[in-house]
């Protein structure tokens, strides 16, 4: 979601688009003060998205949750855009092996270059 405004607009996000159709995993990431925000759902009981989450940062103590949900964040002060945007593609990459998708092509929701939307 690129720089949002609060911490708490990531785990928003993710709580909605677990409720589209057809949908049974979300995972969205933020950047807030320096911090790399991550939040992940599932509508399936035994997900276990806690232990999905921690495969996927290499810092288990940065994260934690449970069947339905997760979350987290990871420091990022002091590294350059292109390190930090690198972490989000690695993370979105390990989510999608995760979830059996090798090569997803990924899609914005939102235009970033059109007014309100980014």
């Amino acid at each position: 979601m690129g720089e949002v405004p609060y911490p708490e607009v990531v785990a928003e996000m993710a709580d909605m688009l677990l409720q589209l159709r057809r949908i049974s995993w979300s995972f969205c990431t933020g950047r807030f003060r320096h911090h790399l925000i991550l939040s992940m759902r599932s509508s399936n009981p035994t997900a276990q998205a806690g232990h999905v989450i921690s495969k996927l940062a290499k810092d288990k103590k940065a994260v934690g949750g449970h069947n339905l949900f997760a979350g987290g964040k990871i420091p990022f002060e002091g590294e350059k855009e292109g390190e930090i945007i690198e972490l989000e593609n690695r993370l979105l990459r390990d989510f999608a092996r995760f979830m059996g998708y090798e090569n997803p092509e990924w899609k914005m929701l939102l235009d970033p270059s059109q007014p309100g939307t980014g």
